[in-house]
């Protein structure tokens, strides 16, 4: 099993995408290497990439506004699932967050992706609305996290 000392987390650049279309082609929301790119083009949207081994094993995608963080998409190779590759991401982000004053971090999932939930309540995370019509599939969640409790 990996430790945290095992994972290092750093942003996300051109050439790390390669690895990150393959961990997420496995995934049902699926985001094609063009699209993450485009986002990452935006001046408030930041990547991270969890590394083990040099390898890309986990990225995530937020974006910032005046006072909050807003996770967009994170995902984790499911070989590397359950070993803090996710949860040390979470963290950087909100040492970061953190450092800028930044006090909410916000994220949504799907009703139906329970794994997503349960991740997120272990990151300290509370879920604090249903979003009707989140997406084609149905309802959402939003889960929030308070930094400065």
């Amino acid at each position: 099993m990996q430790t945290d000392r095992d994972i290092r987390v750093r942003y996300l650049i051109r050439r790390d995408l390669k690895q990150v279309a393959k961990i997420n082609s496995e995934e049902a929301y699926f985001l094609e290497s063009s699209a993450i790119a485009s986002m990452l083009t935006q001046r408030n949207m930041i990547g991270l990439v969890s590394e083990i081994d040099d390898s890309v094993v986990g990225y995530a995608i937020y974006e910032l506004s005046k006072d909050a963080v807003y996770l967009l998409h994170l995902v984790v190779d499911s070989r590397f699932r359950c070993k803090g590759v996710g949860r040390s991401i979470i963290s950087k982000i909100i040492s970061r967050m953190r450092l800028a004053n930044r006090r909410h971090f916000y994220a949504s999932v799907s009703e139906y992706n329970v794994t997503a939930q349960v991740f997120l309540r272990g990151c300290r995370f509370q879920c604090t609305e249903i979003l009707s019509d989140w997406d084609d599939q149905g309802d959402g969640l939003l889960f929030w996290y308070e930094a400065f409790e």
